[in-house]
């Protein structure tokens, strides 16, 4: 374990990954693929990890030519030999294999820790759960492109903290926040990609992943680099970093009927400590008729809350993060923000929101005004 925790604890790979200011995301994500070979190749074999992750190397070299292939396909225009070179890795023996140990089952529902939140922007009043749902199939028209996206498909995005949400909507005025909790029903299959090479060596360390996880996380840790890189240009119309993890939602949702959806990190948070609070969740449709506004069958899956105004919880006397322990000790705000989360202003207004009554959507058909054009 030393071995690899020394020659991986590179800010190559852990989040946030970000493409190098003279190169673009395909030639940044070229390098850290190489130099994930080469630190693999010179490992010294001196222990049991090192010597099963080796002994891989000519499938990773193999694959990672092939992610590259996918991603310069589609700069070509060629979408439909992208697809089909994303699909043959995935469904290659290898993948196949190792992919089962990145499926990780939902028991949420079971032991009641089910805690989702979506945030929608309104200059109006929001008072329904269906406001709060994916975008209505009869509003495809809305539906942006996003990182894990499919066009003109309404896909359900849930986060692990208000904190996240609002960071992913961009540091929207508070006062514009409606805040919905989801909590699951059943149990379902989710794709993990919410970690980086940090994040698993260390959980290794703390026996929270066996032998078995790491190296597989390991052997995978090329797609969740290519599908998690930051947009390098915001404000384009058009992020070749999508280009895998788009793909990747078209394969779950169409190829896979046990996986239901997935989860990675953000890429707008500045420190991943904490990184619990910073997953997100998609969920796909999983059936699409012109007969309902929203999928029957992901509204089985979840309860929520009515809608909640994050300016009138706000109302309420938080606890000050300041006060806690011997004060704030972190190397910037998001850091004493997220170490002592449960007692910020976010953590309190997501426990009111939890206090709340939950239920389904009862009408999975609704008005076409329930979504602004």
């Amino acid at each position: 374990m030393k071995e690899l925790k020394k020659a991986f604890s590179l800010k190559t790979f852990s989040f946030p990954l970000k493409s190098q200011s003279n190169l673009s995301y395909y030639k940044t994500l070229k390098k850290g693929l190489d130099l994930f070979e080469d630190k693999i190749i010179k490992l010294k074999s001196n222990d049991e990890l090192s010597r099963r992750i080796k002994a891989e190397f000519e499938n990773i070299e193999a694959n990672n030519k092939k992610i590259l292939q996918v991603i310069s396909s589609y700069l070509l225009g060629n979408s439909g030999k992208a697809y089909n070179l994303l699909e043959e890795l995935l469904e290659s023996n290898f993948y196949r294999e190792k992919i089962s140990f990145l499926i990780e089952k939902d028991n949420s529902s079971s032991n009641g820790n089910s805690k989702l939140l979506r945030i929608r922007v309104s200059e109006e009043q929001l008072s329904t759960r269906e406001e709060m749902f994916h975008i209505p199939f009869s509003k495809r028209h809305l539906v942006a492109n996003q990182r894990f996206s499919i066009a003109g498909l309404p896909c359900l995005y849930l986060g692990s903290s208000i904190y996240v949400c609002w960071l992913e909507l961009g540091r929207k005025d508070f006062g514009e926040l409606w805040i919905s909790g989801y909590q699951s029903q059943n149990n379902f299959k989710l794709l993990n990609l919410a970690y980086d090479l940090n994040i698993i060596i260390n959980q290794y360390e703390r026996n929270e992943i066996d032998s078995e996880q790491l190296i597989n996380y390991f052997l995978l840790w090329p797609l969740v680099m290519a599908s998690c890189f930051q947009v390098k240009y915001p404000k384009a119309p058009f992020h070749e970093e999508y280009i895998i993890p788009s793909l990747l939602l078209q394969w779950i949702t169409f190829k896979n009927d046990n996986i239901v959806g997935l989860k990675y990190l953000s890429t707008k948070l500045e420190s991943y400590e904490n990184f619990e609070y910073g997953i997100n969740y998609v969920f796909s449709p999983l059936e699409i008729t012109d007969e309902y506004d929203f999928c029957p069958k992901l509204k089985n899956r979840f309860n929520l809350s009515n809608p909640l105004s994050w300016e009138l919880m706000s109302i309420l006397p938080p606890v000050d993060v300041a006060v806690c322990g011997e004060g704030i000790k972190a190397e910037n705000i998001e850091d004493a923000l997220l170490k002592n989360y449960k007692i910020s202003r976010f953590g309190y207004i997501e426990k009111q929101v939890f206090s709340m009554q939950f239920d389904q959507i009862k009408n999975p058909k609704v008005a076409n005004n329930m979504y602004s054009a």
